[in-house]
């Protein structure tokens, strides 16, 4: 008996231990993850930048916005000719604008007008992302644009991926004449969520970008594209954020198409052709 007492005795010491080392194991992650959310979330890509090829973009102007808390953004513009609208592009995570320039090229054309800028701490931008930076980044373009005489009826905000959630916060303020979202979320934590289902995502996550709350105030026509395949963000995602939606909306799910290819030819076709503002 006095040996069965002890041997229990010590199998749950070491349980006990057992149990202490995963504890402090998974504390030691949440503690990890919290203190490097911002790095593991924004992939800047800060070494991709180079100038506009005159070959693809002719028209294009490299231009510098200043951010009223003192940040340079390295921005591409291109005014619209008469009669057409501008399109203020808000990129995705791991790009550089200078890697989008056959997009660029597909959408604009020679008519539309564009602006496209990296965020603070992508591309040539300096300082570092956070959410209510890219939000103020973004601030930032829509008053260069209304500077050079455009007002938001007259612009087409575009949001692909992390972009799309910078482009629904705009456009619940803007009357913008139609948001396009590319491959959109109904927010950071739902899709962190995901990728670390045993983690408070919800309690650590300094930045949520929370489009799903913000949609039922959106001011504009949008039009979704997202792509079945999409096994980084989800389409039941835009779905949900179709849902919440209040103004006139449009969404297109491309059967074939994941997170990466959404930019095909046929795609960007579709883009010019059923998105009914553009």
């Amino acid at each position: 008996m006095i040996k069965a007492h002890s041997f229990r005795r010590l199998l749950y010491r070491i349980l006990f231990l057992l149990l202490i080392v995963v504890l402090v194991a998974y504390g030691s992650l949440c503690a990890y993850l919290y203190s490097a959310q911002r790095d593991l979330l924004y992939v800047t890509n800060k070494s991709t930048y180079h100038a506009p090829d005159r070959t693809i973009l002719p028209h294009i102007q490299e231009v510098t916005l200043y951010t009223p808390d003192g940040f340079e953004l390295m921005a591409w513009y291109q005014p619209p000719k008469d009669g057409y609208k501008t399109i203020l592009y808000l990129h995705g995570n791991a790009t550089s604008i200078s890697q989008l320039q056959s997009f660029f090229a597909h959408i604009v054309g020679g008519e539309y007008g564009l602006l496209a800028f990296s965020y603070r701490g992508y591309g040539a931008s300096n300082g570092k992302p956070s959410e209510a930076g890219l939000f103020l980044d973004a601030e930032t373009a829509v008053e260069f644009l209304h500077q050079h005489g455009i007002e938001p009826a007259n612009m087409i905000v575009m949001g692909r991926s992390l972009g799309s959630g910078v482009a629904v916060h705009l456009a619940t303020l803007h009357p913008f004449h139609q948001t396009i979202l590319l491959s959109p979320y109904t927010s950071i934590t739902h899709v962190a969520q995901l990728r670390y289902p045993y983690i408070p995502i919800s309690w650590l996550l300094k930045d949520h970008f929370d489009s799903l709350a913000r949609a039922p105030h959106i001011i504009s026509p949008v039009c979704i594209f997202h792509g079945k395949k999409d096994t980084i963000i989800p389409e039941e995602q835009s779905a949900r954020l179709m849902d919440a939606i209040r103004t006139p909306k449009e969404r297109i799910v491309y059967p074939d198409a994941d997170h990466i290819n959404l930019d095909t030819p046929s795609i960007l076709l579709a883009l010019r052709t059923q998105c009914p503002q553009l």
